[in-house]
């Protein structure tokens, strides 16, 4: 597990979040299912058939879905940044795993709108420990086992062991021919 150090020089613990974990995390929520309604076939009998865009039943589906959406959305945050940093330290002190006892989600983020999660810690990771997006970036690349951008030197080595200029041969060895009207 990479420790890292941040641009506030609190140095952080990191490890790899496991894909399926954060899979299993989304798929707690029960996805809303697209509304149905009944209308009358051209042969006289009741059809149930998807919601028109323009119903009640439908404009309820999509804020529901919205709501799904971000519930989701914010139960995988939180279980990422939660679990990729597994212990934190300023300078030498000692590792921190909780946040302190005096910490609070602040009152100023409530007043503008923002809801404190589920987890305590997952917001006092993601307010506290990652205020800045360098920092951020660095967690979730470690997190979610990202790379180095491919450099152009990498790609003409990688390239380097490919033929240059030959014709395309088919099996038979022989020059590869084109059919016309095909």
């Amino acid at each position: 597990m990479p420790e890292r150090t941040l641009k506030s020089g609190i140095i952080v613990k990191t490890r790899i979040v496991p894909t399926h974990a954060i899979v299993q995390v989304g798929s707690q929520f029960k996805r809303p299912i697209a509304p149905k309604v009944a209308v009358k076939s051209v042969a006289g009998h009741s059809e149930l058939v998807t919601a028109p865009d323009d119903s009640p039943e439908w404009q309820e589906f999509v804020t529901t879905s919205a709501e799904y959406d971000a519930k989701v959305e914010r139960a995988k945050n939180d279980f990422i940044y939660d679990y990729a940093i597994e212990a934190w330290r300023n300078g030498t002190g000692e590792w921190q795993t909780e946040p302190p006892d005096d910490w609070a989600f602040p009152k100023i983020f409530e007043q503008h709108g923002l809801k404190p999660s589920d987890s305590r810690r997952a917001d006092y990771v993601r307010y506290e420990l990652l205020a800045l997006n360098e920092d951020v970036g660095l967690v979730l690349d470690d997190a979610l086992g990202n790379t180095a951008p491919v450099t152009d030197q990498e790609v003409d080595a990688a390239l380097g062991g490919f033929p240059v200029d030959q014709k395309r041969r088919a099996y038979t060895r022989g020059e590869a021919k084109r059919h016309k009207g095909r």
